[in-house]
């Protein structure tokens, strides 16, 4: 599907968080459905901005200048975001007034106004949203000339049409999705340990990404404790002291806390694992309805068996057909759903089964061939 497309996000790259690896998988994959697409950034960050997907020439990029005075204030961010406000407009009305034909414009909800000008240069404007927002000036004056919006999850949707008056025939719902390489992934537990250097034998319950408060980690340390002699626990994306921090205790001796791996690297860490951990909280709206954690959709291509919070975010990809969910901010019930699936290994293991064919039809190229039918059809 031949459509130009600008995709606008204030954003240093390369990034290796997980709002950075979306975005280029996403961009990834639509160049390969056939978008004519061009990347706008900040020129912020040093090394190769595509790092992490192969990208095989068919994504442009273009740095534009943005302030980076202050990094790690609240001021510094907004100060960067304002200037790259001005220079992604002013780029693009150029682009338009220089015969740039027909091309659509798409941006993500990174910050709060960075997006504000891009209705203004005259071309068809999307926005991905991954989180509700308060009905305030800049998303008001944004989301009303704006020809469609892509959320990750249904609660999202509804939220932005009742504070924005946006009809839902303008709101997509579409979450994250996997790539092919983890649903064609051969690895097996034997191989994938040894490269690691993790024992042979034993149990292994895996938790991969990083320690924020609003993902509900802070029950891990209790439950892993309640399993103790049972299996050893593994959080790859972090530091202990940043998980001592939220959890207000030490770490018990089964729990492992391991330095982020490099993207490569989640498929062994994937495969040498008996059982797969998603947290979630009730204490933050953002975790419990917002959130599409690309974790769990990498979960369900790796065929081991998924262990969920049953948050309504969570639930609004899975159901107990192809997961086993515990209750949020239980440490006990989470422990006891551990022992109940490591006693009925068999059992489980068809839900794994079924979760893998669910993760075939969740891949990033379907996504980006839906979201392109979108963009046709609200153009």
């Amino acid at each position: 599907m031949n459509v130009r497309i600008f995709y606008v996000a204030n954003i240093r790259l390369p990034n290796a968080k997980a709002h950075g690896l979306q975005l280029l998988r996403m961009c990834q994959a639509l160049a390969a459905a056939g978008a004519d697409l061009t990347l706008v950034v900040p020129k912020k960050g040093r090394g190769d901005p595509l790092a992490g997907i192969a990208s095989d020439g068919k994504i442009s990029i273009r740095r534009l200048p943005a302030l980076d005075l202050l990094p790690g204030t609240s001021f510094g961010f907004n100060l960067a975001a304002a200037s790259f406000a001005a220079s992604s407009f002013f780029y693009l009305l150029l682009k338009r007034l220089e015969g740039a034909g027909t091309s659509v414009i798409y941006t993500i909800d990174l910050d709060q106004f960075s997006f504000i000008l891009l209705p203004l240069v005259g071309w068809p404007t999307f926005m991905e949203m991954h989180g509700s927002k308060r009905p305030r000036f800049p998303f008001r004056f944004f989301l009303k000339p704006v020809r469609g919006i892509v959320a990750v999850n249904a609660f999202i949707k509804q939220r932005v049409s009742q504070n924005f008056s946006v009809p839902a025939e303008r709101i997509l719902v579409c979450p994250n999705g996997v790539g092919e390489e983890f649903l064609s992934s051969e690895l097996n537990a034997v191989l994938a340990r040894r490269e690691l250097n993790l024992p042979a034998d034993g149990k292994i319950c895996l938790y991969v990404g990083r320690v924020y408060n609003w993902k509900g980690l802070d029950i891990l340390p209790a439950a892993a404790e309640k399993i103790r002699g049972l299996a050893e626990v593994y959080l790859v994306g972090g530091k202990p002291e940043e998980l001592e921090k939220i959890a207000q205790r030490g770490l018990p001796e089964n729990l492992h806390v391991i330095q982020p791996a490099p993207s490569g690297e989640v498929l062994l860490w994937l495969a040498a694992a008996d059982v797969l951990l998603v947290t979630g909280t009730r204490s933050d709206d953002y975790s419990y309805y917002e959130t599409s954690p690309m974790k769990l959709f990498e979960y369900m291509a790796a065929r081991r068996p998924v262990i969920a919070a049953k948050t309504p975010a969570i639930e609004s990809v899975v159901s107990a057909d192809e997961v086993v969910f515990y209750e949020p901010d239980n440490p006990v019930d989470l422990a006891g759903k551990i022992r109940q699936l490591f006693g009925h290994r068999e059992f489980y293991a068809a839900g794994a089964r079924r979760a893998f064919e669910k993760a075939k039809t969740l891949t990033w190229r379907r996504r980006a061939e839906t979201v392109l039918q979108f963009i046709t059809a609200c153009s």
